[in-house]
């Protein structure tokens, strides 16, 4: 019985410039070919994740600031029901972190967020999120649950805690990415309470250093609410309104 051909009817084989035989052969790859395809893929992968990566990071920064812009929208409204105060805390560790503070004359802070957290918690969820910076650590210290520090000299002193004191509110910080480490890591760096900010002297500047996530930058949030990238630290000045005209 006489074998058909796989080639059209209509169409003379004689036509074709390869003989039908080779046309067989070829329906599988060669290695040469499998190899070519291969390194096609692998430069376009190398052309394109450079470009999803940094997609990624910028992704993680919007979200950052929008954190940062919900925390300074929660205190602006704890402001309003406390005769324009923010939550003042008596000292600086744990027991007295925005995030869990309580204090019998105020309302508590994280009621307006929405959620009550301990600093040394390592998976946040739900709305304790918007206390943690999305982007990963700098450097794991241990309080993973604060990427965010209230402004030192609202929340300690006095003179300065009242927010329409502050003449410079498009300049004087309310929130600010922070640290738990401040120097430049390792188990025997110092350890840092992450849920405020100081002035850049030694232990102000190393914790700058310690929080810059989004490409060399530290992100934060402004009494009147607008937010802004810091890729340099502000200046170590009494007088500076980074911190406050009213600062002690």
């Amino acid at each position: 019985m006489q074998k058909k051909c796989c080639v059209s009817p209509g169409l003379p084989i004689s036509h074709f410039p390869f003989p039908v035989s080779y046309l067989k052969r070829r329906s599988k790859f060669t290695l040469i070919e499998l190899l070519v395809v291969i390194a096609i893929i692998a430069i376009l992968a190398g052309i394109l994740l450079p470009a999803l990566q940094q997609a990624r990071a910028r992704g993680l920064s919007v979200k950052c600031v929008n954190n940062l812009k919900f925390l300074g929208q929660c205190m602006t409204f704890y402001a309003d029901d406390n005769r324009e105060h923010v939550v003042f805390c008596s000292g600086s560790d744990k027991k007295n972190a925005y995030g869990s503070f309580s204090f019998e004359d105020q309302r508590n802070f994280y009621v307006y967020v929405g959620a009550k957290i301990s600093a040394n918690t390592k998976t946040s969820t739900g709305r304790a999120l918007f206390y943690k910076c999305p982007s990963p650590a700098v450097y794991n210290g241990a309080y993973p649950a604060y990427s965010y520090g209230l402004n030192y000299y609202m929340g300690y002193f006095a003179e300065s805690n009242n927010l329409k004191k502050h003449r410079y509110p498009s300049q004087t910080i309310l929130f600010r990415e922070t640290s738990d480490k401040n120097d430049s890591g390792g188990s025997d760096s110092t350890t840092h309470y992450p849920w405020y900010f100081l002035i850049m002297n030694t232990s102000g500047y190393n914790n700058f250093i310690r929080a810059r996530r989004h490409n060399g930058s530290v992100n934060a949030v402004h009494i009147d609410l607008h937010t802004s990238a810091l890729n340099k630290p502000p200046a170590d000045l009494s007088t500076d309104p980074m911190y406050g005209d009213l600062r002690q």
